[in-house]
């Protein structure tokens, strides 16, 4: 059906998007995308600024981001979506709260047929070099993550030591 690529007018500037979109008259496409941000900063100028409410406090977002995603659509009611999020050495601030080297690979596979949605077992990792919460900071974490159909999960409890004490993650909210 055609595609569609956006790629930076300079040589500087680092997001490029991808757009394909493959099928005929008798088929529901295929579509493939991609995004690759090498500067999450560029990426929050040209679009998180457009937004109010909570994007416009973002007073810091620097990193990276790819996102690799391919779509199939048998009909109206089934479709599937396989492909991986990955970020990398984000810095990211709020007021009251700032993170350091977060990084995040999140590998999804969905299908969708009669309303129910499933994808098989996958693992993804969590990491947090520093972050702190007004005055306090908080320790680093490395985590892994089960990911089944539409659905992320700790592989194992999160335990942080804080204020002399330990809170322990089971589960994600």
């Amino acid at each position: 059906l055609g595609s569609l690529t956006l790629t930076p007018r300079t040589a500087e500037a680092a997001t490029r998007l991808e757009l394909s979109l493959k099928g005929d008259d008798s088929a529901f496409p295929r579509a493939r995308l991609s995004i690759d941000s090498r500067s999450l900063a560029d990426l929050r100028e040209g679009v998180l600024s457009a937004f109010e409410g909570e994007a416009a406090r973002l007073e810091k977002l620097e990193g990276t981001a790819l996102l690799q995603a391919e779509a199939r659509f048998e009909n109206a009611d089934s479709w599937g979506l396989e492909g991986r999020l990955q970020l990398g050495a984000v810095a990211a601030a709020v007021p009251d709260f700032s993170i350091e080297g977060l990084g995040l690979d999140l590998p999804f596979d969905l299908a969708r047929r009669d309303g129910v949605t499933t994808g098989p077992p996958l693992e993804g990792l969590l990491t947090v070099q520093s972050s702190l919460l007004r005055d306090l900071r908080l320790p680093a974490i490395r985590s892994r993550l089960a990911i089944e159909a539409d659905a992320a999960s700790l592989v194992e409890p999160l335990s942080l030591e804080l204020l002399g004490g330990r809170v322990t993650l089971h589960r994600l909210p």
